[in-house]
C-alpha cells in the first residue's frame, strides 16, 4: 500500500472536491444568506466578548452566554420600553408620510400646463398608489401568503439567532481548524494574514459606529433646532442609514423632507417650501463636511479605498444583493485588497508581509554582519520580527 498518493491521484482529487463543494454551495445559496447575516452579527458582538474574555477570569463559555443572552434581553425589551416615548414621534412621522402620498396623488390627477405645454401624471399617481399599498399601509389580499411569509421570515430570524451563538462560543476553534488545514511551513503566515483581515474588519467596525452616533447626534439635534416634528426619530433614521454609504442618508433626508413639506416648522414662520429648503441646505453643509473631512478622518487609513470605487461597489452590491451587500462590500474590498498584496508579493519573491517600522530599535539590536544574500531583521518593540 502507497504511503502517499500520487500527484495526478491528488489533483484529481482535488479537483473533484472544488467542483463539488462550488454546485453544493450553489444548491443552498439562499441558506448561505442567513449564515452570512449570522456571521457578520457575531462579528459585531465579538469585540464585547473579546474584551470581556480577556479582563475576566471567566471561560469564554461563559462569556460568550452572559453576553448573548444579554444583548437578547436588550433587543427584545427595548421596543416595550422605548415604546412610549417614540411612539408619539413614529405615529406623526408615518401620518405624516401618509398625508404625503395622498396630496401628491392628488396633485397629480390634475394635468399642469407650463410654459405652454400640457403635462399628465397619471402615470405616476398610479406608481404612488401602488407604492402607497404595498409599503405605507400593507393590506395583504391572501392570508396563507401572509402565513408563508411570516413564518419563513421566523425560521429565518431563529436560524441567524442560533447560528450567531455558535459562532461566537466556537469561533477560536473553528479560526485553528481552519489555519490547521493548511500546510504546517505556512501556517505562521496565514496567522498573521488572518490577523491582518481582523484588523481591517474592527477598524471598519468603530468607524462605523463612530459615523453612525455621530449623524445621529448631530440631525436629531438640526431639525429639533429647526423644530422638525418628530426630529429624534428622523435623526436616528439619519444615523442608522449611515450603515449603507452614500444611500442611506439620502433616503433619510426625503424623509426628513417629506415631514417639512407637511408640518413646517414648529417656530419659524416661514411657508413649508421654505423649511424643505432649509432642511436640504442643512443637510448638504453637513454631508459635504462629513464626506470631505469626518469619514476620511474617522475612517483612518486603514481602508485605502477610493471614494469612487466605493460609491460604485455599494450601488452594485444593493442592486444585487440589497442591504446586506451593501453592508459588506466596503469591508469585503479591504479585504481583498489585503490578501491581493500578501498574493502579490508572494509571486513575485518577496517577503509574505511589507515591513511596518512602528518602532525604531536601538542600533545594538540591528545585526549588520550579514552576508550579501540576507535581509535586515529587526525587532520592534513587541518582539515581532520584521524585514527591512
Amino acid at each position: 500500500m502507497k504511503e502517499r498518493w500520487s500527484s495526478s491521484a491528488r489533483y484529481l482529487t482535488l479537483t473533484l472536491f472544488v467542483i463539488f463543494l462550488a454546485l453544493f454551495l450553489w444548491y443552498v445559496r439562499t441558506i448561505i444568506q442567513y449564515l452570512v447575516m449570522a456571521a457578520f452579527v457575531a462579528y459585531l458582538i465579538s469585540p464585547i466578548v473579546t474584551y470581556i474574555d480577556q479582563r475576566t477570569r471567566l471561560t469564554r463559555f461563559w462569556v460568550v452566554n452572559i453576553v448573548y443572552f444579554t444583548l437578547l434581553l436588550l433587543i427584545i425589551a427595548a421596543p416595550v420600553g422605548l415604546a412610549p416615548f417614540f411612539y408619539g414621534e413614529v405615529s406623526r412621522v408615518v401620518r405624516d408620510l401618509m398625508q404625503l402620498a395622498i396630496q401628491l396623488e392628488q396633485w397629480g390627477s390634475q394635468p399642469v400646463e407650463l410654459l405652454g405645454f400640457h403635462f399628465e401624471f397619471a402615470g405616476l399617481v398610479d406608481g404612488l398608489s401602488e407604492f402607497q399599498g404595498e409599503f405605507l399601509a400593507p393590506l395583504p389580499k391572501q392570508v396563507w401568503n401572509l402565513l408563508e411569509s411570516t413564518s419563513r421570515g421566523a425560521l429565518s430570524f431563529v436560524v441567524v439567532v442560533i447560528s450567531t451563538y455558535f459562532l461566537l462560543a466556537d469561533w477560536p476553534h473553528m479560526r485553528d481548524w481552519l489555519i490547521s488545514l493548511f500546510p504546517e511551513d505556512y501556517q505562521e503566515e496565514v496567522t498573521e494574514l488572518y490577523r491582518r483581515l481582523k484588523q481591517v474588519w474592527m477598524s471598519y467596525l468603530r468607524s462605523q459606529i463612530v459615523l453612525m452616533v455621530l449623524v445621529g447626534v448631530v440631525f436629531s439635534i438640526a431639525w429639533s433646532v429647526l423644530g422638525i416634528s418628530g426630529a429624534v426619530v428622523l435623526g436616528g433614521i439619519a444615523g442608522l442609514f449611515t450603515l449603507v454609504p452614500e444611500i442611506g442618508p439620502f433616503i433619510a433626508l426625503l424623509l426628513t423632507m417629506g415631514v417639512a413639506l407637511l408640518e413646517g416648522s414648529s417656530w419659524i414662520a416661514l411657508p413649508h417650501y421654505w423649511i424643505v429648503f432649509i432642511v436640504l441646505v442643512v443637510y448638504l453643509a453637513f454631508m459635504i463636511t462629513y464626506g470631505l473631512k469626518i469619514r476620511p478622518m474617522v475612517m483612518g487609513r486603514s481602508l485605502r479605498l477610493n471614494e469612487g470605487l466605493v460609491f460604485i461597489a455599494i450601488i452594485l452590491a444593493t442592486m444585487r444583493w440589497g442591504l446586506l451587500g451593501a453592508l459588506l462590500v466596503v469591508p469585503v474590498i479591504a479585504s481583498l485588497a489585503v490578501v491581493g498584496e500578501y498574493l502579490r508579493r508572494r509571486i513575485i519573491g518577496l517577503p509574505p508581509f511589507a515591513a511596518r517600522l512602528l518602532f525604531t530599535p536601538p542600533p545594538e539590536e540591528v545585526d549588520l554582519a550579514l552576508e550579501p544574500e540576507q535581509e535586515i531583521i529587526t525587532k520592534n518593540k513587541d518582539g515581532e520580527v520584521e524585514y527591512e
